[in-house]
C-alpha cells in the first residue's frame, strides 16, 4: 500500500494491492500500474527506479 497523487482526478489517496494490474523491474527497483479509484489507470516508481531514472537521463 502506498499514497499516490492521481494524474486525472488530483486526488491523493492510498492505493492497495488489489488496484494493482502489473508490476514491473526497472534499474534501481520496480514500477507498479494500477487503477486509481476514479478508474484512471497511473503508474507509480520506487523511489530507487526514480533515482536511476534521473542518473540515467543526467
Amino acid at each position: 500500500m502506498f499514497v499516490h497523487r492521481c494524474s486525472s482526478c488530483e486526488k491523493r489517496q492510498l492505493i492497495f494491492d488489489t488496484q494493482f494490474t502489473a508490476v514491473r523491474a526497472v534499474e534501481g527497483g520496480w514500477v507498479a500500474t494500477f487503477t486509481c479509484w476514479c478508474g484512471a489507470t497511473q503508474e507509480h516508481a520506487s523511489e530507487g527506479a526514480r533515482l536511476a531514472s534521473l542518473t540515467l537521463a543526467a
